[in-house]
């Protein structure tokens, strides 16, 4: 990627953004979530796939619905700009409580968002997120419970998600089968294609 040409103020405000974000949908403040995007964003995760305007529908509905908790811990994104397009790589942490088997669970699971951005009135908003997940975790939240996981069903999902897809699937959601793996060739041109994306703002 090429060097940044951002000054600090468009780096801090990009910062504010991811984090903003993450606080925003964990606190189901919808208003501020929804002004993250631009107007034509796209969302994909592991439970979604289509526009911000949808995904924002959904994420009440869920929210509504869910008697578990939902929290995002994200690091300082990695920004390469130019003119009013930039990406942005951001590491990140989903933790999950819900329910598995009637089983109180935390689900966790790494990876990192990959972010088409763009200023719109000297405001930056995500126009494409695109999520990469490493790995997944899931445990009892009380260590004495015995959870029992179901190898079969377990590998009906992508590996490096199987477990937040798992809990997912039994609450109801379309699971994204096709998210792209760790240091895999989708992983590398989702890369390079932002980088051609970037270098159209010329």
């Amino acid at each position: 990627m090429p060097a940044t040409s951002f000054d600090s103020g468009d780096l801090l405000a990009i910062t504010q953004l991811q984090h903003g974000w993450g606080l925003w949908r964990d606190t189901c403040d919808w208003e501020r979530l929804s002004a993250c995007y631009t107007p034509d964003a796209l969302m994909r995760t592991t439970w979604f796939d289509g526009t911000a305007a949808d995904f924002l529908v959904a994420s009440q509905r869920m929210a509504s619905a869910s008697k578990g908790s939902l929290q995002h811990a994200i690091s300082a994104p990695v920004v390469h700009g130019l003119g009013a397009r930039a990406v942005a790589v951001t590491r990140v942490v989903l933790m999950v409580r819900g329910e598995f088997d009637g089983v109180p669970v935390d689900a966790t699971c790494w990876g990192r968002f990959h972010d088409r951005l763009i200023r719109q009135d000297g405001v930056w908003r995500i126009q494409r997120r695109t999520p990469v997940y490493d790995k997944d975790r899931l445990d009892p939240v009380c260590p004495s419970d015995r959870l029992v996981l179901d190898a079969n069903e377990l590998a009906r999902f992508p590996t490096h998600y199987r477990h937040l897809a798992c809990m997912q699937s039994r609450g109801g959601a379309t699971i994204t089968m096709n998210l792209p793996a760790p240091l895999s060739d989708a992983d590398r041109q989702l890369m390079q294609d932002d980088l051609q994306w970037l270098q159209g703002a010329r």
